[in-house]
């Protein structure tokens, strides 16, 4: 297969369910919804021919869906909590190769940044995920992130993916499971992993809004070489929400307390599990389930022993 004539989709993922800055989807920046400027950015890409709104079936959503068709944007509607399944059934009537899985908690990826991991797709045709933001090292800033899988690899993940965590987290199985994927990394020039360009907190509204306030209105295309040199110039602007900033690492999902708490659940899944396949004398099987048992308490130990480690240093 010629992979430069391939169909890519970009499904944004949305909801309005976010505790720490709610209806963040739907909150304005210079006159326009973040989910209005992440669609215009996604369209300064060559290479994507469609963008998709995915939210969930939840009544609070029904305004995100209302936006994407104010936009003129396909939304679908889906599980509220099962994210993998929502980002997979989104796409299963769309006739694409690959999607770009967009957060919709990023209004600064660029269109320059989609097509450059795109092309990388395009150079390599074994490739099933190509990304900047998955596997170490990590250069880019948070919330600066390229991901895309193949419409086989997320049909793969969606049939193998059973943890609660791996679907509300859709990229976990990939990182349990590297072996089974062919993953291409690209990374930038320099390390920026410690600029912070996610939308989590009212202080990254700010952030992002000073961000537009100063680049939007004189160029709507701009991009990472633009918001580096703002930076650079007036280095007081990454103290706006500097307080969330932290580097990224292989685990820092481990660091968000709903993650933790679907781990929690996911042994205690398991145990169930491994229980009754002890009862019934199917030890090699139970075996393999408390196996997976250990992988997961390793994980929150040392979860537990940097955040103890940190304290001693703060």
């Amino acid at each position: 297969m010629n992979k430069t004539n391939t169909k890519i989709c970009a499904v944004i993922i949305a909801r309005n369910g976010s505790s720490r800055l709610p209806n963040k989807a739907l909150a304005n920046i210079c006159g326009k919804t973040i989910l209005e400027l992440i669609s215009e950015r996604i369209s300064h890409s060559n290479q994507i021919q469609k963008t998709i709104i995915a939210t969930s079936t939840n009544k609070e959503d029904d305004k995100i869906e209302f936006e994407a068709n104010k936009l003129g944007i396909d939304c679908f509607r889906g599980d509220s909590e099962d994210v993998l399944k929502r980002l997979y059934d989104s796409v299963q009537s769309e006739d694409i190769d690959a999607v770009v899985e967009v957060g919709g908690d990023c209004p600064l990826i660029s269109g320059t940044l989609l097509d450059e991991g795109i092309n990388i797709y395009h150079e390599n045709p074994d490739a099933d995920v190509v990304s900047n933001a998955l596997l170490p090292p990590y250069t880019y800033p948070d919330g600066f992130d390229f991901i895309l899988l193949t419409k086989k690899c997320l049909e793969i993940l969606n049939k193998n993916a059973k943890l609660d965590s791996e679907r509300k987290q859709p990229f976990q199985y990939i990182l349990k499971n590297q072996n089974q994927f062919k993953i291409v990394s690209f990374k930038a020039d320099k390390n920026f992993n410690n600029w912070r360009w996610t939308l989590d907190y009212p202080e990254d509204h700010e952030f992002i809004s000073a961000v537009y306030s100063n680049l939007y209105n004189k160029n709507k295309r701009f991009d990472f070489k633009d918001i580096k040199k703002l930076i650079e110039d007036t280095p007081d602007i990454v103290k706006l929400n500097s307080m969330h900033a932290h580097e990224t690492v292989i685990n820092s999902a481990w660091f968000t307390g709903s993650y933790v708490d679907e781990v929690h659940e996911d042994i205690q899944y398991l145990l169930k599990k491994a229980k009754n396949l002890d009862k019934d004398s199917k030890f090699n099987n139970a075996e393999k389930i408390y196996s997976q048992i250990s992988l997961l308490v390793n994980e929150l130990s040392d979860r537990a022993r940097t955040r103890i480690n940190d304290e001693k240093i703060s």
